[in-house]
């Protein structure tokens, strides 16, 4: 069941990238946020509701402590995933939804890298898997002959990349902390990033395509990233990873970007190139290898 719950949660990030892409017809990448994560905090409040009546409606058990850890690591993995969710979906804009995806699984990647800041030097498979990342981003990215530029909207993406790097260790390191409610923490997490994002509507370019028109439009795209990815994603995602170890987890979930780049192609006629498959699948290879690597050496 734990497999089975990681890998509709795959099919449903990888369609996600679908309808942040449609969402970028309709409102600016703030506002789309904005929406998408408050609708999301409002499904995990649903949840915890529910939760509570299941339980008999008992009084909470969990202690000062407990509750001030949930509360610190939300805002902390807000502020994460904010960085990550708005330079996201400002790179989609300008890319494709198959190549948004490809990029965004470097994150896997990012992590032990970022963890030599924190003094956790990365094995030498790590290296590899990185250099061959680099070799398949660039195929990905450049793809006007061997010494063209890379578009904004791959910058964008790959500095995503790295914000949703530091978003899993901050996780990672809240979620460790004793007593921290899972669901709470998410509930948080997604309040945190839509208030952080109403600020940044102000914005000359988000006034301009805010409107009910607008918000009414791209309804479907929000209520999908809003209740589906975030709400339904999150909560398989926890289901998931109680029963399978987290290496297989990564790999599972990284499968995120080949739906994506299948849903583009079926439902948007995104069509990469042979150069561009090509760096997509050396990319999955890289995060595939070290992920397994970890598996045998564990």
């Amino acid at each position: 069941m734990g497999v089975l719950a990681l890998l509709a949660t795959a099919v449903i990030w990888g369609a996600a990238f679908i309808a942040q892409k449609l969402g970028m017809d309709h409102l600016g990448p703030f506002a789309f946020n904005a929406l998408r994560n408050a609708l999301a905090g409002f499904a995990l409040l649903l949840l915890l509701a529910l939760r509570r009546r299941a339980d008999g409606a008992a009084p909470s058990s969990e202690d000062a402590a407990a509750r001030r850890n949930t509360w610190r690591g939300g805002w902390w993995c807000g502020i994460a995933l904010f960085a990550g969710m708005a330079l996201q979906q400002i790179g989609i804009g300008d890319c494709s939804p198959g190549v948004c995806a490809f990029l965004t699984t470097n994150y896997v990647l990012a992590v032990p890298l970022i963890g030599l800041f924190l003094g956790r030097r990365p094995g030498r498979t790590t290296w590899i898997g990185v250099a061959a990342a680099v070799a398949g981003t660039y195929l990905i990215c450049v793809t006007d002959g061997w010494r063209g530029g890379v578009g904004k909207g791959e910058l964008f993406t790959l500095a995503c990349a790295i914000a949703f790097g530091v978003d899993v260790l901050v996780v990672d390191h809240w979620m460790r902390k004793p007593g921290v409610d899972v669901l709470k923490l998410c509930m948080i997490q997604f309040f945190v990033c839509a208030l952080l994002s109403l600020p940044f509507m102000a914005l000359p370019s988000e006034r301009a395509l805010l409107g009910w028109a607008n918000v009414r439009a791209g309804a479907g795209a929000i209520l999908y990233c809003g209740f589906i990815s975030s709400g339904i994603g999150y909560t398989l995602q926890n289901v998931g990873q109680k029963s399978v170890s987290a290496p297989l987890a990564a790999i599972l979930m990284s499968l995120e970007s080949t739906f994506a780049a299948l849903f583009g192609w079926l439902f948007m006629h995104d069509v990469l190139s042979p150069r561009q498959l090509s760096g997509c699948a050396i990319v999955f290879a890289a995060v595939l290898f070290t992920q397994l690597c970890d598996v045998l050496r564990k």
